[in-house]
C-alpha cells in the first residue's frame, strides 16, 4: 500500500501544475509603471471580478470596449504638469495553444473613485490589435491632469473559435510630457563658506517638486561622505577648495535624483608644524623647528629661550612635548607638537643579590664616573638610610650591607644627586634585595 501511494504521489506531482494569479488581477494592487521604464506583465491566469461596483466591470460584457476576460491592471501617476500620456506594448509572447486567442485589448481608464467601476471613464483608444502581428502598439491619452492617478486595463481577447481568452507576456511602457519625471531642483547652503581649518561648517539641503520622502546623499569632491534622511551633514578639517554637493533622492513608487551645484569653501590653514621628535643627550639643548603662516606660540615655555619663536632653543630636564599654536592674520588657529626625548644621564640594575657568586653581588650604576662627585643614598621602605656615599667608585659600591651587616630581602629606594647644580642631575628609582 505505501508503495502505491508513493506512486500516485509521484504521478499527480509530475502531471498538476498549479500557476499562480498575477500580482496585479485586481484594480486595487496594480504594477507601477514609471516614465520610460518598460515593465514586464502577462495575462496568464488572470481573471475578472463580474459585479457592481467591481474593480474589472459590472458586467461580462466590457468596459467601454472590449469584452472582459482575463484582465491585468497597471497604473501611473502623472506629473505636476499634466498633458499627453502613451502605452507602448512590445515583446509579445502568446501561448500558441489551440483555441487561445491571440491578441490582448487595452484602454487608460480614469476613475473618480479608486477601483469603482461606476466612476471609470475612458481617456483613450480602446486598442483590440495588440498582438505580434503589428508588432507594438500604443494607447494614446490626452489632456491628462497633473498629480492624478490613471489605470491602464489589459485583456486577453477571445474571438471567433477561440475557447480561452489570449494568454501572453507583454513589456509595457508609459512615456509621454504628462509622465516624464521632473528632478527635484536642489539647493545647498552652508553655515558658512570662509572657515578656518578646526571649524565645524554644517551644510543643509533643500529641494522643489519633491512630495515624497527623500534621502540626501552627501560629497565632498566627488566622494561620499554621508547618507540618509536627514538633510543636513556637519564637519570639520576641511581644505581650501574643497567642493560640497547634494544628490537628492524623491522616493515613492518611482525614485528620482538629482544633484545641486556645489559650494566651494575657502579655508585658512596656518599649517602648524612642529617637526620632527628629537632624541638628546641628558643636560643638552636643542632647537625646536617650527613653521607656519602666521604668529608662533609655544607650551610649556620653561624650558624655552622664546615661546613665540618659530625655532627656540629647547632645555628640558625630562622627556617634554612641547605644542606649538600658529595663528594666522585672519585668527584662524592650527597645531602641532614636538617631543623632545632626553637620553638618562644613567642607568643601572634594578636587582641585587649578594651572594657571593660573583654575579649581582654590587649595585652597578652604569655611566656614574662620568659624575665623579656624585652622591648616592639609598633608603629602606621606612625612610631609613642604609648607604650613602659620594663619589660611586669600585671600591665604594653598594653590597647589599648596612653598617657590615646584610640586609634582608626588600625593595630598596635610591636617590643620586649627580651635583650638576640644578633639579636636573637628580635621579632616582628603586633596587630589589634577592637572597
Amino acid at each position: 500500500m505505501k508503495q502505491l501511494l508513493s506512486i500516485l504521489i509521484l504521478v499527480f506531482s509530475n502531471v498538476i501544475v498549479f500557476h499562480a494569479q498575477p500580482g496585479n488581477d485586481d484594480c486595487t494592487s496594480p504594477t507601477t509603471l514609471c516614465a520610460n521604464q518598460a515593465q514586464p506583465g502577462s495575462t496568464q491566469d488572470a481573471t475578472i471580478s463580474v459585479c457592481i461596483g467591481c474593480s474589472d466591470g459590472a458586467t461580462a460584457a466590457g468596459n467601454f470596449c472590449f469584452t472582459l476576460e482575463n484582465t491585468v491592471w497597471f497604473s501611473f501617476t502623472t506629473n505636476s504638469i499634466g498633458g499627453d500620456a502613451q502605452i507602448d506594448f512590445s515583446n509579445m509572447a502568446f501561448d500558441l495553444t489551440a483555441g487561445f486567442g491571440s491578441s490582448l485589448e487595452a484602454v487608460v481608464i480614469e476613475a473618480g473613485v479608486a477601483c469603482d467601476e461606476a466612476t471609470y471613464s475612458a481617456v483613450s483608444n480602446c486598442e483590440t490589435t495588440i498582438d505580434g502581428t503589428v508588432g507594438q502598439s500604443t494607447l494614446t491619452a490626452s489632456g491628462l491632469q497633473p498629480n492624478t492617478t490613471y489605470y491602464v486595463q489589459v485583456d486577453g481577447s477571445m474571438n471567433g473559435a477561440d475557447t480561452n481568452p489570449a494568454s501572453a507576456m507583454f513589456d509595457i511602457t508609459a512615456s509621454g510630457s504628462a509622465v516624464d519625471q521632473i528632478p527635484p531642483t536642489v539647493g545647498i547652503s552652508s553655515s558658512a563658506t570662509d572657515v578656518c581649518v578646526n571649524d565645524d561648517v554644517t551644510f543643509t539641503a533643500n529641494a522643489s517638486d519633491c512630495n515624497f520622502s527623500s534621502t540626501v546623499e552627501w560629497f565632498v569632491n566627488g566622494l561620499t561622505v554621508a547618507t540618509g534622511a536627514d538633510n543636513t551633514y556637519t564637519s570639520s578639517g576641511f581644505s581650501d577648495g574643497d567642493e560640497i554637493t547634494a544628490t537628492f533622492t524623491c522616493l515613492g513608487s518611482c525614485p528620482i535624483s538629482s544633484t545641486s551645484a556645489e559650494i566651494v569653501l575657502t579655508v585658512d590653514d596656518p599649517m602648524a608644524d612642529a617637526g620632527e621628535d628629537v632624541l638628546i643627550p641628558f643636560g643638552e639643548s636643542t632647537i625646536l623647528q617650527g613653521s607656519g603662516n602666521g604668529s608662533y606660540f609655544w607650551g610649556p615655555i620653561d624650558d624655552l629661550s622664546s615661546s613665540t619663536s618659530p625655532q627656540p632653543l629647547a632645555s628640558p630636564d625630562v622627556t617634554t612635548t612641547y605644542q606649538l599654536t600658529v595663528t594666522s592674520a585672519g585668527g584662524c588657529e592650527s597645531y602641532d607638537e614636538v617631543t623632545v626625548f632626553l637620553e638618562s644621564p644613567i642607568f643601572s640594575a634594578n636587582t641585587l643579590t649578594p651572594n657571593d657568586d660573583g654575579l649581582n653581588d654590587y649595585w652597578e650604576i652604569g655611566n656614574i664616573s662620568s659624575y665623579p662627585r656624585a652622591k648616592v643614598s639609598v633608603y629602606d621602605r621606612w625612610g631609613q638610610k642604609v648607604f650613602n656615599v659620594v663619589g660611586y667608585t669600585n671600591d665604594k659600591r653598594w653590597d647589599g650591607t648596612y653598617k657590615g651587616l646584610k640586609l634582608p630581602a626588600a625593595t630598596y629606594f635610591y636617590v643620586i644627586d649627580l651635583q650638576t647644580g640644578n633639579d636636573k642631575g637628580i635621579v632616582t628609582g628603586s633596587i630589589t634585595i634577592i637572597l
